[in-house]
């Protein structure tokens, strides 16, 4: 069975609360993904890892990191703790820095998650797959929730199934009840679900209904 994993993303920390709160009423829900955006690296800003220092969560914390640096971040990360980290191989100059940044989170006790933007080829992971813990893909453009699926995406969570058959994949982006069943079944072990979610008239029904497509 994969993970679904609800993200949310949010400019205000009275929203990702209330969020975690409900997400924490559904015991099948383990992990929260939450969206940190800079308004550089992509063109929204979110609330970052500082605010939400007061919200404490039976919740897994689950970090996408879509900043231009995301080492600044780090120590805030663990604050927060955070349990996993996603940093974009596009927000580093080459594989050396990449590195030392997932050697730098390893030590702080924190999963790195290495994302790939939909024009990056997946090929890059040949030379991450033995450092990193998971290889995401974009399944849209990063920067807002709500786009639609990129039906490529498919293929390329194939690919890298093909090519490590024991890494673990995790798909986020346009993510629904409509393709669940395909994201799973190219190979996906971890799937976030955002609007796809939160746009339904009742978000705990609909989490129930995709949970039972990835069975």
């Amino acid at each position: 069975m994969a993970q679904l994993i609800p993200a949310i993303l949010s400019k205000e920390v009275s929203e990702v609360e209330e969020k975690i709160r409900f997400l924490e009423q559904i015991p099948e829900i383990t992990e929260v993904h939450i969206d940190f955006e800079d308004g550089l690296f992509v063109p929204n800003d979110t609330v970052l890892p500082k605010d939400l220092f007061g919200i404490k969560t039976r919740l897994a914390i689950d970090a996408h990191m879509m900043v231009v640096s995301p080492q600044d971040y780090f120590h805030d990360l663990e604050h927060l703790g955070a349990s996993a980290a996603d940093i974009h191989f596009e927000s580093f100059i080459g594989f050396t820095e990449l590195l030392n940044a997932v050697s730098n989170l390893h030590t702080m006790k924190i999963k790195v998650g290495v994302v790939v933007n939909p024009e990056t080829d997946v090929e890059i992971f040949k030379s991450l797959i033995p450092e990193i813990d998971v290889a995401f893909i974009m399944s849209v453009y990063p920067g807002f929730q709500g786009k639609p699926f990129l039906p490529q995406s498919l293929d390329r969570c194939s690919v890298l199934r093909k090519s490590y058959p024991n890494a673990i994949i995790q798909i986020d982006g346009g993510v629904s009840k409509a393709n669940i069943e395909a994201v799973r079944a190219h190979g996906a072990d971890r799937i976030v679900v955002g609007s796809g979610i939160w746009k339904n008239l009742d978000p705990k029904q609909t989490i129930y209904e995709l949970l039972e497509k990835i069975k």
